[in-house]
């Protein structure tokens, strides 16, 4: 099992998980597509995630970047201080290698470590059950769906994990 760490977001890494390019059905996670995606991954909300041998395993958000357009009705019921949003990415070369619980405990932590908060919340495309069964196994459950507003037939599930 691989030992992670958390490093703030650089431009060179920043530019690597932008050519990052994942195959069907998880081509919407592409981000080669936005032009603006280094800017955003340079914002101050984004963290690297490398393993102990320094490969770049994914990154995470916290805040108002790891929300999805579309879902304000199901997060505005969960709007307060004590829930943070939180998005992540897998490198695409490390999906699906059984990693993902792992990866995803490691990201909480940091997260976590930074900010103290009762409950997490993070949204998922339904479509995605592998992310899913992992989201559950770490104690996620799901609070609501929503339609994406810029991807057509894409429904998205808001998930909340309660940590104290």
């Amino acid at each position: 099992m691989a030992i992670y760490a958390a490093q703030p977001m650089t431009k060179r890494l920043a530019q690597t998980i932008g050519q990052w390019e994942y195959p069907p059905p998880y081509t919407m996670y592409s981000l080669t597509s936005d032009p603006n995606i280094v800017e955003e991954l340079m914002d101050g909300s984004y963290w690297a995630v490398i393993d102990d041998r320094g490969d770049l395993q994914g990154y995470y958000c916290v805040g108002p970047n790891a929300r999805v357009l579309g879902g304000e009705s199901v997060y505005g019921e969960l709007l307060d201080e004590n829930v943070l949003d939180i998005g992540l990415g897998m490198n695409p070369n490390y999906v699906g290698t059984g990693n993902g619980r792992s990866f995803v405990t490691a990201v909480l932590e940091f997260a976590v470590a930074k900010q103290p908060v009762q409950r997490f919340r993070l949204t998922v495309a339904a479509f995605n059950r592998r992310a899913i069964r992992v989201y559950e196994a770490l104690g996620f459950r799901s609070v609501g769906q929503f339609p994406a507003r810029h991807q057509h037939n894409v429904v998205f599930v808001v998930m909340v994990l309660q940590t104290g």
